[in-house]
């Protein structure tokens, strides 16, 4: 039902809003960020303890929040992910549910791609269908928020590449996701 609903408004959005601005660029540029708002909004009001592993990181989000810093680097949660245990516990200060926790990194990460499309794509229309739509690419960030968070990173580290002083610690910090 989902798909079948990007399918229809995607478009939608896209013809309303290139057709009634004079300019191309501002009318894709608000094309952009509408569908960005469209993303973000399903991504955050779904139930995110529905998919793959959600349900752990609600309950590791849980378990690092009752932990000082310190002990929340030496956890077995921590493992290879010191960004991310470094971001619960940045997050455990606004709020101790993990929803907001599944908010920030839906923000982050549809925000994310959808700066790089605009900065990179020269078809808007097809590129944010594309991602919209296919599995693997919208819909299974809700499971794997990890890997989304860090695919954020390495996008962030690619558009940067000319300049290393950006660059790789944008990847390294990927990699610590």
């Amino acid at each position: 039902m989902f798909y079948l609903f990007n399918i229809l408004l995607v478009p939608i959005y896209y013809l309303f809003f290139t057709k009634q601005k004079a300019s191309t660029d501002k009318g894709n540029t608000t094309f952009i960020k509408v569908a960005c708002v469209h993303a973000i909004l399903f991504r955050v009001f779904a139930n995110p303890l529905n998919y793959v592993d959600t349900e752990g990181y609600a309950r590791a989000f849980e378990n690092i929040n009752t932990m000082h810093f310190q002990e929340a680097l030496l956890s077995i949660y921590s493992g290879c992910w010191i960004c991310y245990v470094t971001l619960k516990v940045f997050l455990e200060q606004i709020s101790s549910d993990p929803m907001i926790l599944f908010s920030f990194l839906s923000i982050f990460t549809v925000g994310g791609v959808m700066w790089f499309y605009k900065r990179t794509s020269y078809a808007y229309f097809s590129t944010v269908l594309l991602f919209l739509t296919y599995p693997m690419l919208y819909y299974m960030g809700f499971g794997v928020v990890r890997h989304h968070f860090a695919i954020i990173f390495i996008l962030l580290s690619l558009y940067y590449i000319d300049n290393y002083k950006i660059s790789i610690p944008l990847a390294i910090v990927a990699v610590l996701m």
